[in-house]
């Protein structure tokens, strides 16, 4: 599980879809988990079929195309991080959670949209500073975001490219 965490604007979904690409590109299978504010997420256009079949009290409908199926469940309250990791199958290698939090998870990348919103972002998300290993988003700009950052000194730019120097 790959957590990228900030507030709107930040450049979170622009991070996910590259870093989604990138590792599409090097071969691997890849899952990603959208985790918003909303109550619901409203895919279905009101008065289409599933979103009948929905409000006629179905808990949950699959909708399935000829190049897509889609699984919409209502259900009351939040489900935890664990439940929808769950969903996946066997072979996906890499799941993307853009917005996710969760305590199982123990570590985050966090976007943001400006290098000054650092602590803001972390008191607003509830993340320790010592759970962010990278910092991305639209402050990455293309370039590493080293000291005064005292954690992994790491950036990312949203093409997914590596712009900090080793692990340490």
């Amino acid at each position: 599980m790959y957590p990228y965490q900030g507030l709107k604007k930040s450049g979170k979904t622009t991070v996910t879809e590259a870093v989604i690409a990138s590792l599409l590109a090097r071969g691997f299978r890849v899952g990603s988990i959208k985790s918003t504010h909303r109550a619901r997420f409203d895919l279905d256009l009101v008065g289409s079929d599933t979103e009948r079949h929905s409000r006629a009290g179905a808990r949950i409908v699959i909708a399935g195309s000829e190049k897509e199926t889609i699984r919409l469940e209502r259900h009351r309250g939040r489900k935890a991080f664990k439940e929808l990791a769950e969903l996946f199958p066997a072979d996906i290698q890499f799941v993307i959670c853009e917005g996710s939090i969760a305590p199982e998870i123990s570590t985050y990348v966090l976007c943001l949209e400006s290098i000054d919103r650092l602590e803001e972002t972390l008191s607003l998300r509830k993340i320790p500073g010592k759970q962010v290993i990278a910092l991305s988003g639209m402050a990455a700009s293309g370039r590493y975001l080293g000291p005064p950052w005292p954690q992994r000194h790491v950036g990312l730019h949203a093409s997914g490219r590596y712009l900090g120097p080793p692990w340490p």
